[in-house]
């Protein structure tokens, strides 16, 4: 039986934010996440205590304009 064939694919979304200058620009990952809807959670609970926006979708965006976040869709083997 092949690796391949036992070891199950699972997509994962990766939050990673950019820091520096245009020379020199640091990737740090900051989670990685089983569906969106984790990463979406777990960015409102640890950056959206302090927001005065009223809905989690404008909670988010404000956290995304407020920080470098980018999210990558990936393909984990395990």
């Amino acid at each position: 039986m092949a690796w391949e064939r036992i070891l199950k694919t699972q997509k994962v979304f990766v939050l990673r934010e950019q820091r520096g200058g245009p020379l020199s620009v640091i990737d740090d990952i900051v989670g990685v996440f089983s569906s969106e809807e984790a990463m979406d959670k777990w960015l409102i609970k640890e950056y959206g205590k302090y927001s005065s926006m009223e809905t989690d979708e404008e909670i988010l965006e404000e956290i995304f304009q407020t920080y470098d976040f980018l999210v990558d869709k990936a393909e984990m083997k395990g």
